[in-house]
């Protein structure tokens, strides 16, 4: 088993250069907290150890046939792990407890108290349970409303969120300690990158980080994207090309298309499932579909079209910048969230 951990950690940290998160995934045994998968035909399935250390992320709970709960894919929680900058002795707040794994992983970099809250009282419950399994004595799993966080347990230098959320809520921001940092998904173009929230000198900034995808969060700091009825597959009109860019990259170019018009979202087909489409819809004007080397008109007005065309070839001619090259003001709503906005370039 010491081998295939650290196999896995080799694999699944690859590129992640902090030494302390490299370490924690060889330590920290992944099949102990996921020892069953979620069955879509009703119940749980046991999981083989070695299925564990894959770079999946791993579904343990369903709700009305999706997921609620799941392990996040290994790969992107180094990457978040790495971003949060911890140290020996950082004290972290993480919101959604998941399996109890990133937790670990957590405690076993900082050597500090980790406190983890999540709404679901089983999953709450599976996650004391697996940290009990794999001997972590450091995490403490609380049940309890995301949003609040854990007003008893501040102050923190570190919130990591592990759900995707609308928007950061103040009450996180009271949670920081001074110079404290907080990462969480939040809602962009239907998906929820990540993004490093910081104090600034006229209130919070944020700063993309990184291209990711998790479960929607519930309550008042559930994200509504934006979605388009399906689309009947006869009525399917001619798609027009524009310049291809690998799966990779067309992530970074649909930030762009996002960070400059509010309208894109994700399409999801009839029939369900997890395939979409990426959208840029307007209820009078119609919508267009943007894949990865051509638009695809949907009852879409001329001047809609025109305007995705001078969004994509605007990301070409500025060289095609990455999802971390974006920064944003945070702005509070009447939601009682602060939400990024006035998205611009770092210099």
């Amino acid at each position: 088993m010491e081998a295939l951990l650290q196999e896995y950690a080799d694999r699944v940290t690859a590129g992640v250069e902090d030494p302390a998160v490299r370490a924690a995934f060889a330590r920290v045994p992944r099949h102990l907290f996921v020892p069953r998968l979620a069955d879509p035909a009703g119940g749980h399935v046991d999981l083989a150890p070695e299925r564990a250390y894959t770079d999946e992320a791993l579904v343990t709970q369903l709700c009305d046939g999706l997921p609620s709960s799941s392990s996040s894919q290994p790969s992107l929680m180094a990457r978040m792990l790495a971003a949060l900058r911890l140290r020996p002795g950082t004290r972290v707040l993480e919101i959604g407890a998941g399996t109890g794994y990133n937790a670990a992983l957590i405690a076993e970099v900082t050597g500090a108290p980790v406190v983890s809250v999540d709404v679901q009282p089983e999953v709450v419950d599976r996650a004391r349970d697996a940290l009990a399994r794999a001997g972590v004595t450091a995490v403490e799993v609380v049940l309890g409303d995301g949003y609040e966080g854990t007003p008893t347990r501040g102050p923190f230098d570190r919130i990591i969120a592990t759900v995707g959320v609308a928007g950061v809520p103040p009450t996180w921001l009271d949670l920081l300690a001074p110079g404290g940092s907080i990462l969480a998904p939040v809602e962009h173009g239907g998906y929820q990158p990540c993004l490093l929230v910081t104090d600034g000198p006229d209130g919070p900034v944020g700063h993309a980080l990184i291209g990711s995808g998790f479960m929607r969060a519930a309550g008042r700091l559930h994200p509504h994207p934006v979605r388009l009825p399906p689309l009947d597959p006869a009525a399917e009109p001619p798609r027009l090309p524009i310049p291809p860019v690998p799966r990779e990259r067309f992530v970074d170019r649909w930030f762009w298309l996002a960070a400059h018009d509010p309208r894109c979202g994700l399409r999801h087909p009839a029939g369900g499932g997890t395939a979409y489409q990426h959208t840029v819809t307007d209820p009078r004007a119609g919508a267009v579909l943007v894949e990865p080397d051509a638009l695809w008109p949907v009852d879409a007005d001329p001047d809609l079209v025109a305007h995705v065309f001078g969004l994509v070839a605007g990301w070409h001619a500025a060289g095609g910048p990455p999802i971390s090259a974006w920064r944003c003001d945070l702005v509070r709503t009447d939601d009682q969230l602060w939400e990024p906005a006035n998205w611009h370039r770092s210099a």
